[in-house]
């Protein structure tokens, strides 16, 4: 420890602290973008079978061989389940995390 006019602790500490601080920013930003990546990744899938659906609906009368209305129910029940598939995505992918983390 140096004296009042110096710093609590000396640049070698100083520089490993801003390291450690470095490193810990590092597995933040890390953590956030992976989290922000799967949970966009799930909401893309999910509106994308919202989409899915929307076509269907609006091709209902084009699929040959099918009922307009077996077309329209099946894109009505696409729409209802989309957010519930998107929930699925996020907590495999938050269980595949785990199992991998503990396995290492």
């Amino acid at each position: 420890m140096g004296s009042l006019n110096t710093p609590f602790w000396g640049p070698q500490d100083e520089a490993k602290y801003i390291r450690q601080e470095q490193q810990r920013l590092k597995e933040m930003r890390a953590a956030a973008f992976s989290a922000g990546f799967e949970a966009g990744a799930a909401w893309a899938i999910s509106h994308g079978v919202e989409e899915l659906a929307r076509i269907f609906e609006k091709t209902a009368y084009f699929w040959n061989g099918f009922p307009p209305d077996l077309v329209k129910s099946f894109a009505a029940s696409m729409a209802e389940f989309a957010p519930e598939i998107e929930k699925i995505i996020i907590a495999g992918t938050r269980k595949a995390k785990k199992k991998a983390a503990a396995a290492r």
